[in-house]
């Protein structure tokens, strides 16, 4: 066999090595951290760094965030495509047209790939400040846009005297849009990382192979003269051109996206045992709360739900009421999107029920109307805790932190602290908790001793046996406003208890003396 075929002196071997080499690599890597993130040590790990960038929650931030949510969704993307690319054919640069927009759609389709072979499911619903389509969680779709537009514009760029400040902001996009979705909790940080593995490895190869066959031709974006001459596909047939061309601003803006974005979410974990030891922005219970969405404080139709310094007969924890009575109730854990949260209080109210929402407070500083709704219809409005972290696991001062500062919104926007106190990210409460929710003027934790599973989303009917299977009087069960599933299975369970002669009721009715 001639010297010339063998594998390891093929020019066409080498080439296809120099060329897609490396974005076959960070492909693998991407699929290798997708298998990970299917193992339970690696999720854990996920969570508590989730836990980490989501107690730093404020107004502004949580605004910053969902900006950058819709400004580089599915339908901002395509426009954006589409307009970049439809300027660059008006203005004759027909090949540069074409290329960038292949540079962004498989940058961009490659995460939708992986998101169907891995195949992994999205943070529970309780960390969520928003409702995302779908349920694959690995990578994220929205840092793979992200990323891929700021490579293309990067090498739109390229040679001219813009080419650094462009990589600089698109580092800062890729970096803000990584931390907004660990932030809204609807990412991994290993989501986003896989993002960009994969983002990196389709821009990478689009580009390499573009020049290889010389239909990437861009033109300078500076005055003719100043950043000397252009690239033509006559150099396309060169390997060393090649590279060139394309290897040294991909790897380069892929390795600093890369490590700018595990930077920041370093940096976001370094800084959260100083929020659990510190307490940091607690605010006494009974105290009005500075956060962002408003602080009305008139009154609901309905009186405020009375004060857990009624319910002295009961004990510190209570997980069902009595079973001799034919009432049951459904507490609902406040957060998610707030019409999906109507939809569930009107669709309890025309069937004459009434329920128990469980706050968190960042829920309420989003959507600070919703207090005086869930009162003025007639149901018991309790408290969630601040940020829905696992409360078991704080310090005494965070711990405390979280219930006071709930409390203190629930009250500025009330003027109650609220009938009842669950602890979040735990179905009891430990006796630390306890006793720090009794500081703050809950006297009885409110456990339940039936669990729909609704945040699984396991689907309406599956929901709805959940609850019906096992419920009887006294029962408190747990569910969620934010889920479409809870909402459909709904009216379901509530036909199901009345044809069981139940009553869905608050939590104060169901253990009235």
């Amino acid at each position: 066999m001639p010297s010339g075929t063998e594998i390891g002196t093929s020019p066409v071997i080498r080439r296809t090595l120099d060329v897609l080499g490396l974005p076959i690599l960070l492909l693998a890597l991407a699929g290798a951290l997708g298998l990970a993130t299917r193992t339970s040590g690696l999720t854990s790990v996920d969570l508590h760094l989730d836990q980490a960038v989501q107690a730093m929650r404020t107004g502004w931030l949580t605004a910053v965030a969902q900006v950058l949510n819709v400004g580089f969704g599915p339908p901002a993307g395509l426009t954006i495509v589409v307009a970049l690319t439809a300027a660059l054919f008006l203005a004759g640069r027909s090949r540069t047209a074409v290329t960038t927009f292949l540079v962004i759609a498989v940058g961009w389709t490659f995460s939708s790939v992986f998101k169907a072979l891995i195949a992994r499911p999205r943070p529970p619903v309780s960390h969520q400040l928003i409702s995302e389509l779908g349920n694959d969680s690995f990578p994220s779709g929205h840092v793979a846009l992200t990323m891929s537009l700021a490579v293309a514009v990067a090498f739109l760029a390229h040679r001219t005297r813009y080419f650094r400040p462009v990589v600089v902001v698109g580092v800062v996009f890729v970096v803000a849009q990584a931390m907004a979705r660990l932030y809204l909790g609807v990412h991994y940080p290993s989501d986003v990382v896989g993002s960009i593995l994969v983002s990196t490895a389709g821009t990478g190869a689009v580009l390499r192979l573009s020049a290889l066959s010389g239909t990437w031709t861009p033109r300078r974006l500076g005055r003719p003269g100043v950043d000397g001459g252009s690239y033509t596909g006559s150099d396309s047939g060169d390997v060393n051109t090649v590279a060139a061309i394309t290897r040294r601003p991909v790897l380069r803006l892929g390795a600093v996206l890369g490590a700018a974005a595990a930077a920041g979410t370093v940096s976001a974990c370094a800084g959260e045992p100083a929020v659990r030891a510190t307490g940091e922005n607690r605010t006494p219970a009974g105290e009005a709360s500075p956060s962002t969405g408003g602080t009305a404080t008139a009154s609901p139709r309905r009186a405020p739900s009375p004060s857990p310094s009624r319910s002295r007969h009961l004990p510190p924890e209570v997980e069902h009421g009595p079973r001799d009575r034919p009432l049951v109730a459904l507490t609902f854990h406040g957060a998610g999107p707030v019409k999906l949260a109507e939809s569930v209080l009107a669709t309890a109210e025309r069937a004459g029920a009434h329920v128990t929402v469980l706050a968190v407070g960042t829920w309420l500083d989003l959507y600070p109307q919703m207090a005086r709704r869930v009162l003025s219809g007639g149901h018991d409005l309790g408290n969630h805790t601040q940020r829905h972290l696992d409360i078991s696991s704080m310090n005494e001062a965070a711990a405390h932190a979280e219930i006071a500062q709930c409390a203190a919104r629930l009250k500025s926007l009330t003027g109650s602290v609220g009938s009842w106190f669950r602890p979040s990210a735990s179905r009891h409460a430990t006796p630390l908790v306890r006793g720090l929710a009794a500081r703050a003027g809950y006297r009885t934790c409110l456990s339940y001793d039936l669990d729909s599973l609704d945040y699984t989303d396991p689907g309406p009917a599956a929901v709805a046996g959940n609850v019906l299977r096992d419920v009887r009087g006294g029962s408190i069960v747990s569910l969620h406003l934010g889920h479409p599933g809870t909402l459909a299975a709904l009216p379901r369970i509530l036909d199901g208890l009345s044809h069981r002669g139940l009553r869905a009721v608050t939590v104060t009715e169901l253990l009235a003396a």
